[in-house]
């Protein structure tokens, strides 16, 4: 049994409705990355969700997984993450395995990534998936599987993580040996010099736009005030397209949601990546109802 959920942009690539030579080609390429981890799977075990992730190697094709499988002995059911890295020379390998106790957590970083805390590796792992969509339907998955997990550890049956997860030790033995390829399992996307720079620059970029009159300013006096708060002349040439990228977003998300009830509120996608409001707000789930829908009624009504 498989469900698969692919990136947004990999789900329009599929579409019925664009019959182009370029989406045949990018279906083409998904459905040879789900063959291929498939085949690295063992018939027993359950491929729940694949989501692609971003990678800061240029080809270099990176999913993660979320399997899980019952075991025959105790009849609990265990859950673990795979990453797969699916290499130019299309050769797929195994870099990391991380296995998903009661007591694990998982959390969001607030800029588009998780971060999952396993008993596993004193450090968590950071996660990016190459969209929003995609990494909502990751993290709902991963609770609800914290969820099964939680409820396992209360089985009779129940051998403890130390005893448990034997069925991963086949995974874990198939680990790539090359240390490159396992060191982007192991680090963030951005350095932690660089991300404290932007995380700076993003609370300082916000407390600007919340305070001035957006309709009278322009963007380079924003840019301006940015550098005289930070003290710092070289942002315009070092984070111009982050600060750019940043101005879209915070702008975005100045649009505050429109409450419908006191468990339901109408967004936009921007709301959606804004972790502070979706905390202030107590948003647990989110549902993406963007997607178009078709007319069928062609000779009565237009859409």
């Amino acid at each position: 049994m498989v469900a698969v959920i692919l990136s947004h942009s990999d789900q329009a690539s599929v579409s019925p409705r664009s019959p182009t030579t370029q989406s045949t080609s990018g279906q083409n390429d998904i459905e040879a990355h789900l063959q291929g981890m498939l085949r690295v799977l063992r018939p027993e075990d359950t491929l729940a969700m694949a989501v692609r992730l971003q990678s800061a190697v240029d080809n270099h094709v990176k999913y993660l997984a979320v399997l899980w499988t019952v075991e025959e002995d105790t009849d609990v059911h265990e859950t673990a993450l795979l990453g797969f890295d699916l290499l130019p020379d299309g050769k797929i390998s195994i870099g990391v395995t991380v296995p998903i106790h009661s007591f694990s957590k998982v959390e969001l970083d607030g800029d588009g990534g998780i971060t999952v805390n396993s008993s596993s590796c004193s450090c968590p792992y950071f996660f990016k998936p190459v969209s929003i969509q995609s990494m909502w339907s990751l993290f709902q998955c991963l609770h609800k599987e914290l969820a099964l997990a939680s409820l396992a550890a209360k089985s009779p049956l129940f051998c403890g993580p130390i005893s448990g997860y034997h069925w991963l030790n086949y995974y874990h033995s198939h680990v790539t040996k090359d240390d490159s390829i396992c060191a982007q399992w192991h680090y963030s996307l951005v350095d932690e010099a660089a991300e404290e720079e932007e995380r700076q620059i993003h609370i300082n970029l916000k407390q600007i736009m919340q305070s001035v009159d957006l309709d009278a300013v322009t963007s380079k006096d924003i840019r301006n005030r940015l550098e005289e708060h930070l003290k710092v002349d070289s942002l315009m040439s070092m984070y111009k397209e982050f600060i750019d990228r940043e101005m879209l977003s915070i702008l975005g998300q100045l649009d505050k949601p429109s409450k419908i009830f006191d468990y339901l509120y109408l967004g936009t996608e921007w709301n959606a990546s804004n972790w502070e409001e979706l905390k202030a707000n107590k948003v647990e789930y989110i549902l993406n109802v963007t997607k178009e829908v078709d007319n069928f009624f062609l000779v009565s009504s237009t859409t």
